[in-house]
């Protein structure tokens, strides 16, 4: 994050008059991490925001409409925007406070967030270019009224506000650019689920932009990366266009004025080809960055990527796969970490779910390694906690030396914990591990808690947004808590997990088996696929006059071995009632529903141990299900009968397991 802070001092003839505090902080890094390369199959991406020790960060929701079609803004540093022909949609930022802008805006400088289109952009990572680029293309960044181009502090309002794809999303910054030109570089990452385009603005009307592959990562600490940019066929910014860039009309022409141009084989001048660009070598300032090197280190070592501007890479394979836990640790890293880091944010997107689940934006409040990350479902949030807007009083002049430590606020609860960190090493070290206990806490309990997510969305989507919005406060409450303790010198207390016990499992009468544990599942790509199943039968029994029961959710594989069934209990409240059993083999779930006897038991009794899920109704008959079936059995028990059917079943079942290994010996 670069910014000249403008503050709003009156209204004189109409116009604005403004006073910029200058605010460099060329410390802001950025991840990407494509879906193909994360160990769990989704796309990961975030980064810190570096500017200030006592800039205060808000986390809200800007509602529907407060921007109407075809209406002007003027920006907190004097940018006159016209708006598009729709009016704003709803969405998440993280932004400054008011008070940091004179009271001026409450859109200046949101930075991370997600919009009611399940469109997430990360902004404000500045870049930095070499003046002969600048003299050929300077920004527009005069402080006078009406003088100043597009900057970061509006590109997530503008693009979460108009965008319904990420690839709206990059032609909204350009035509921006086009328009008003830019008031200085910038790095902005956009994904919607199905792409994600990373965009540099490299001078004051030059851009170019770059659909990220899903088997690649990348990094960025204020670097200007590209390299590998291909001009052809890619300057037409309509969404239809195929190419994987798009890039302003003058990219290259500009470099040439500046005397800077390279193509991507590293030539240069007359002698380059004249189509391709390294943006790194034609508008960079070509720095080194110790911080690249580290992070390349941390991600793949084998590549030898040194502090030297010319051994950076921009797309690359990280030596395996990354899981979230390695991303947000990426932030921990001792050349990432920075006193001046205001706030961190990853976006974890999750594949086969229903868009409003498929974002979870993982926040940090001041920098990473002194802090913890808390879940949010962005599109669910009926609001953010009060906690994070707070505007909050603050001594002194903003950014300065001097900080202003309030329980009550996350911004400066952790603020206040991170600078007596930096001030005694005993202290930050116990710090550290505190927080790692609490993080630990809230990965398990959201674990715990997206399944009965999952479950409530399906039967009642309102209600699954007041669960959200509760889930962001529990979250965040253990959070702030543990950085009051902190701060005061008393003990940290962290709730226990609260588990979902699985259904109880026995062995019945004359099967040689040996049940060892029932295991939660918690690999995603085995739970997340459930969602679309869950809604399914949700709707099928409303249908027929029934409920699927809340809270009754559970998903568990058992570990067992020898040779035989097992029987699976829920409880005699359930005695008649039809109870839904998924089963994970070949990649996939399949349904099937059973009868509930008497004693509380599911039958008929189970020969396959891969995953299973169980979910009880209200139903005492067999409803037609629209999803993945095997044979049904709810007519008879198999302890009076019906052997043909429960052989074909068994059949089917064993068949089943030997199609799914799950790393345990099956019975």
């Amino acid at each position: 994050m670069k910014k000249s802070q403008m503050f709003m001092t009156g209204l004189v003839a109409g116009a604005f008059m403004m006073a910029a505090n200058a605010l460099p902080a060329k410390a802001c890094t950025e991840i990407y991490v494509g879906k193909d390369v994360s160990a769990t199959g989704q796309t990961i991406y975030g980064r810190t925001e570096d500017g200030g020790k006592n800039n205060l960060k808000l986390y809200d929701i800007k509602k529907a409409g407060a921007i109407k079609a075809n209406t002007s803004f003027t920006d907190a540093q004097g940018l006159t925007y016209t708006w598009g022909p729709v009016d704003s949609f709803r969405y998440t930022s993280i932004r400054d406070a008011k008070k940091l802008w004179n009271d001026s805006s409450e859109t200046c400088y949101e930075a991370q967030g997600t919009n009611q289109y399940g469109v997430t952009i990360s902004a404000t990572e500045s870049l930095y270019e070499n003046t002969e680029v600048l003299t050929a293309d300077p920004y527009k960044d005069s402080e006078e009224v009406g003088q100043q181009g597009i900057g970061e502090q509006s590109l997530t309002t503008i693009v979460l506000g108009q965008a319904m794809t990420a690839r709206q999303g990059v032609d909204i910054v350009c035509a921006a650019v086009d328009k008003y030109s830019a008031s200085e570089a910038s790095g902005i990452i956009i994904e919607d689920g199905k792409e994600a385009w990373y965009i540099e603005i490299v001078s004051g009307t030059q851009y170019a932009a770059y659909k990220l592959p899903t088997d690649k990562c990348f990094v960025n600490p204020n670097v200007t990366i590209m390299k590998n940019v291909n001009t052809a066929g890619a300057t037409n910014r309509a969404s239809t266009t195929t190419t994987d860039f798009v890039v302003s009309s003058k990219l290259i022409e500009i470099a040439k004025t500046a005397g800077t141009y390279t193509d991507i084989n590293g030539k240069t001048g007359d002698a380059a080809d004249g189509t391709t660009i390294d943006l790194n070598k034609s508008y960079s300032d070509l720095n080194d960055s110790v911080r690249m090197k580290n992070a390349m280190n941390y991600l793949n070592p084998s590549l030898g990527v040194t502090e030297k501007n010319d051994s950076f890479v921009f797309t690359f394979t990280p030596s395996h796969k990354l899981t979230l836990d390695e991303v947000k640790n990426f932030f921990r890293l001792d050349a990432i970490e920075r006193q001046s880091t205001m706030e961190c944010t990853i976006f974890q997107r999750y594949n086969n779910v229903p868009l409003e689940l498929s974002v979870v934006e993982w926040r940090a409040m001041v920098a990473p390694k002194y802090s913890v990350y808390v879940p949010f479902y962005p599109m669910l949030l009926n609001e953010t906690p009060e906690s994070y807007k707070l505007e909050t009083e603050f001594t002194g002049e903003p950014n300065k030396e001097n900080y202003t430590y309030n329980p009550k606020s996350a911004y400066f609860a952790f603020q206040g914990v991170k600078e007596k960190c930096y001030a005694d090493s005993t202290f930050a070290k116990n710090v550290m591990a505190q927080y790692a206990k609490v993080e630990e806490y809230i990965n398990a309990q959201f674990a715990e808690d997206q399944k009965t997510m999952y479950v409530k969305y399906s039967q009642d989507k309102a209600g699954a947004r007041t669960y959200a919005t509760e889930l962001g406060k529990k979250y965040s409450d253990v959070a702030i808590a543990a950085a009051n303790a902190l701060y005061n010198g008393t003990n940290v207390s962290i709730p226990n997990v609260e588990k979902k016990t699985p259904y109880n499992v026995t062995v019945p009468k004359g099967s040689n088996v040996s049940v060892s544990s029932i295991t939660e599942i918690t690999d995603t790509a085995i739970t997340t696929g459930v969602q679309t199943i869950l809604e399914t039968l949700s709707n099928d029994f409303k249908k027929a006059g029934f409920e699927v029961l809340p809270d009754t959710f559970r998903i568990f594989d058992i570990q067992a071995t020898g040779a035989g069934k097992v029987q699976i209990a829920v409880g005699k409240e359930y005695a008649g009632k039809i109870a839904i059993v998924g089963h994970f083999h070949d990649g996939k779930w399949t349904v099937q529903e059973c009868m509930t006897d008497k004693d509380g038991n599911i039958y008929p009794e189970f020969t396959s141990f891969s995953p299973v899920f169980v979910e009880m109704t209200n139903a005492d008959k067999e409803v037609s299900l629209s999803v993945p079936a095997e044979p049904t059995l709810v007519k008879k028990s198999p302890k009076t009968g019906d052997s043909l059917t429960e052989m074909l079943l068994a059949f089917i079942m064993v068949t089943a397991a030997c199609g799914f290994i799950y790393g345990k010996k099956r019975a």
